[in-house]
C-alpha cells in the first residue's frame, strides 16, 4: 500500500510539474491591422498559425519552429497554391529595430502576471508574462518584431506573454498582442511538419529598419 501511494504521489507530480503543452489564441495588432494568432505550444516545437482574407482570397500561413533546427519553416495555403519554405536564422531581422530595448522588472501584483517596461529611444513597451511552464528563449531570434521576444532573450524569462504593448514615444500603439484562450492539448508528431501536397518555394523577407 505504501509503494502504491508513493507511486500515485510521484505521478501526481510530475504532472503537476510537465511542461505546457496546448493551444494559446492570441488578438495582435500590428501595423494597423488586426489578426488572430494562435499558438501551437509543443515539447520541441512551436506553431504559429495565421488566418486572414484580402478581396476574397484566404490566405493560412503558419510559421514552424523547432529547437532541432536552426531554420523557420513557413506554410502558405491560398485558394490557387499549398508552398512552404524555409528561412535561416541570419535572414531573420526587426522591422522596428527593437534589439536594443532595455527592460526593468515592476514589482506589483498585476492579475495578468508579471510586469516589465521597456524603452529605447524610439519605443516605450509594456509585457506582463504569465506563469505557465513555457521557455520560448530558443525561438526568439526568428519573432524579433515582437518586444516579449526580446525581454525573453536578454532576461530567459519563462512562461508565456499575456499581454504585449509597444507604442513609440507619441503614445501611438506600433504593436499589441492579447492572449484570449488558453487549452492545455497533447499533437500528433506530424502537426509540426510539411503537410503533403505542399511545393517548396523561395521566401522574401521584409528588410530590416
Amino acid at each position: 500500500m505504501k509503494t502504491l501511494f508513493l507511486y500515485i504521489l510521484l505521478m501526481s507530480s510530475a504532472t503537476l510539474f510537465a511542461q505546457f503543452e496546448g493551444t494559446i489564441e492570441t488578438h495582435v495588432i500590428a501595423n494597423n491591422v488586426t489578426s488572430s494568432v494562435t499558438w501551437s505550444i509543443g515539447k520541441n516545437a512551436v506553431k504559429l498559425h495565421f488566418q486572414f482574407s484580402n478581396q476574397g482570397n484566404n490566405t493560412v500561413a503558419d510559421i514552424i519552429l523547432s529547437k532541432e533546427d536552426d531554420r523557420m519553416l513557413v506554410l502558405t495555403s491560398t485558394n490557387d497554391s499549398k508552398t512552404f519554405a524555409y528561412v535561416q536564422k541570419d535572414q531573420v531581422s526587426s522591422t522596428m529595430d527593437l534589439a536594443n530595448l532595455s527592460f526593468t522588472s515592476i514589482e506589483n501584483n498585476n492579475k495578468l502576471g508579471a510586469e516589465f517596461i521597456g524603452q529605447n529611444k524610439d519605443y516605450v513597451s509594456k509585457v506582463w508574462m504569465n506563469d505557465l511552464d513555457i521557455n520560448l528563449q530558443p525561438f526568439t531570434d526568428f519573432l524579433r518584431d515582437d518586444p516579449a521576444m526580446i525581454l525573453i532573450e536578454k532576461q530567459g524569462v519563462k512562461g508565456f506573454p499575456a499581454k504585449s504593448i509597444l507604442t513609440d514615444h507619441f503614445g501611438s500603439i506600433r504593436y499589441s498582442m492579447t492572449v484570449v484562450k488558453v487549452v492545455e492539448k497533447q499533437f500528433a508528431d506530424d502537426h509540426f511538419s510539411i503537410p503533403e501536397g505542399y511545393v517548396e518555394t523561395a521566401l522574401t523577407l521584409p528588410s530590416e529598419k
